[in-house]
């Protein structure tokens, strides 16, 4: 119980007021990328902060697990705005697995911030660890074959949609209606046309 309240309350320290990363890293995608994998060690009363830009409504996926220890391996991470120490969007020693998936209020840097608790903590052992972060693009962003999707399309109007027919362009229109003809001179009276030659 007391360890489990301890552990707590380093959280809440390590997203309190007063404390600055000892080390702070960016984290950067490849090209194309929407995620990365960092490997790294953190020992005693180390924390680090990992730095990653996200826009506003993007969704950050994070997971930690241990690699390697010389104690019992209890690294945990909070994921803060990089440079503060709240609000805290995740709070790993509150959680029960390593395993955080939040939508970020505001753009900017935000860190994932990890640290050690319990013994490992107090007795200076060592934790490697890797992190897998995942930030997919917003939902709804328009690809290229949308963007050429819709520059199909003319507005006319009131903000009414219409797609330009097939014969745009060709000079000819295949669906118009069939034209009426007319004669140089009007019919007779009593309605009887009469052929060549009748009188």
């Amino acid at each position: 119980m007391f360890r489990g309240l301890g552990a707590a309350m380093l959280g809440a320290c390590l997203c309190g007021g007063g404390v600055q990363a000892q080390d702070s890293r960016t984290v950067s995608f490849a090209p194309g990328a929407t995620g990365a994998t960092i490997t790294d060690t953190i020992r005693g009363q180390e924390y680090r902060d990992h730095v990653v830009n996200v826009r506003e409504g993007q969704v950050m996926m994070v997971s930690l697990a241990v690699t390697s220890t010389n104690g019992d391996g209890s690294a945990s991470f909070n994921i803060v705005p990089a440079g503060q120490d709240y609000p805290a969007l995740y709070n790993g020693s509150m959680e029960v697995d390593s395993r955080a998936e939040v939508t970020v209020p505001e753009s900017g840097d935000w860190a994932i911030r990890v640290y050690l608790m319990g013994n490992d903590r107090d007795a200076d052992r060592t934790v490697g660890y890797a992190i897998d972060v995942s930030i997919p693009p917003i939902s709804g962003s328009a690809s290229q074959g949308e963007r050429m999707q819709r520059a199909r399309f003319v507005t006319r109007g009131r903000g009414r949609r219409v797609r330009r027919p097939a014969w745009a362009g060709t000079g000819r229109r295949t669906d118009a209606p069939p034209r009426r003809l007319s004669t140089s001179s009007p019919a007779p009276a009593d309605g009887i046309f009469k052929g060549k030659g009748e009188t």
